[in-house]
């Protein structure tokens, strides 16, 4: 086994057993796999200096007959979007010369890839996600952008089935019924549910359209008067409420920058959700993601690799987690889960953070401690 991947302690992994096993079996012998034949030296050499930071691990330098490759690079942005385009950007460089299967961006955690997957759709970028379901086809991503459907064209059959489901007391039948009435009659028949228990619920969510529709709101103004109304109805049906609002404050600063709800919903249109992208399982690089740009948890991505890798959101806090800082033990895994990151490029490395990254109650600035880490001779900065 590579006690360097040893990534899953959150699953009941203990990496210690193998560095134990000699204690427990005197007689058995060490052999080092230190050739590698995946990634050119000058990214092992980046990746050496990761592991060279482990506080508990077998000395291991790995090297290649490969070289030729440039320095991996490090790079700063403003913020979540603009390191979003910057990422995209050289996306769109690198594709006019490899295969879009042959590119990954890989994150600490699934949120950490909204941002990217936005600017990717808005330039019509195949993606296929590993590791989760992609950020438009999340729930409650799709009920938010069915409201705004609705205000847009209130005609639209799936987006208005879809929102008065949400509604307690509500069901497929009952919602297609009041779908035919208001095709046939506006929004007015409405009314002729008043003795129905749901009705006053009914009424507050037309309320919402009404303000939110109103000629003067910007996309920021339509989308935060929707997610006002939506979020006690999110936390009333989901467990995991709290994870979910991440990806609603993504879609609000996402929103902020339309000037027209219209091109907004072009961008983020309802299609049907892919079976093979969503099961949240890493998938096989087969014929399923050919020509698509692969965006991954860096748990998914182990044992995978790619010609060209990008690695965002190398804030302390992201990555590592805000959750590992304080036990060296989950700090140790974190370093590990770095170092499987950086080792899937076999050509090309970048590394991006913004300089800022605001979230409840505060924001995160701080480079990842990783970065800092490693010696200067083996990255160059692109400023």
């Amino acid at each position: 086994g590579d006690d360097l991947q040893s990534i899953y302690g959150f699953r009941g992994a203990a990496f210690e057993n193998i560095l134990r096993f000699p204690k427990r079996w005197p007689g058995c012998r060490i052999v080092k796999l230190e050739q590698n034949y995946r990634s050119r030296k000058e990214l092992l050499d980046f990746t050496n200096s990761i592991t060279g930071n482990c506080y508990a691990a077998y000395k291991k330098v790995l090297f290649s007959d490969m070289s030729g490759a440039m320095e991996p690079v490090i790079k700063r942005e403003v913020d979540a979007e603009a390191e979003a385009t910057c990422i995209a950007d050289a996306i769109e460089k690198k594709l006019e010369k490899i295969s879009a299967n042959e590119i990954a961006v890989l994150y600490r955690s699934g949120h950490h890839g909204n941002f990217i997957q936005a600017e990717l759709l808005k330039r019509n970028i195949e993606y296929a996600v590993y590791g989760g379901i992609k950020f438009i086809e999340r729930r409650h991503i799709k009920d938010i952008i069915s409201y705004a459907k609705v205000l847009q064209n209130p005609s639209d059959a799936v987006a208005l089935n879809r929102i008065l489901k949400l509604i307690p007391g509500i069901g497929a039948g009952t919602a297609g019924k009041i779908v035919s009435e208001i095709s046939r009659e506006s929004f007015n028949v409405i009314n002729s549910h008043s003795k129905r228990k749901y009705f006053n619920n009914l009424k507050a969510m037309f309320k919402m359209l009404s303000d939110a529709g109103k000629e003067n709101n910007s996309t920021s103004q339509v989308i935060s008067i929707i997610i006002e109304y939506y979020l006690p109805v999110l936390k009333s049906i989901e467990a995991d409420y709290d994870d979910r609002v991440k990806d609603i404050t993504v879609l609000y600063k996402i929103a902020s920058g339309y000037k027209t709800i219209e091109k907004f919903l072009s961008d983020f249109s309802l299609d049907p959700p892919s079976s093979q992208l969503s099961s949240g399982e890493t998938l096989p690089q087969d014929e399923t993601v050919k020509e698509k740009v692969v965006l991954s948890t860096v748990h998914s991505a182990k044992g995978l690799e790619w010609h060209t890798v990008f690695v965002m959101h190398l804030l302390d806090g992201c990555f590592p987690s805000d959750r590992s800082l304080s036990r060296m033990e989950d700090l140790e895994e974190e370093r590990r889960l770095f170092y499987v990151a950086c080792s899937r490029a076999k050509e090309e490395l970048y590394l991006t953070f913004p300089a800022a990254l605001s979230f409840y109650g505060g924001s995160l600035t701080t480079p990842s401690r990783f970065l800092a880490e490693i010696d200067e001779k083996y990255y160059k900065i692109n400023h």
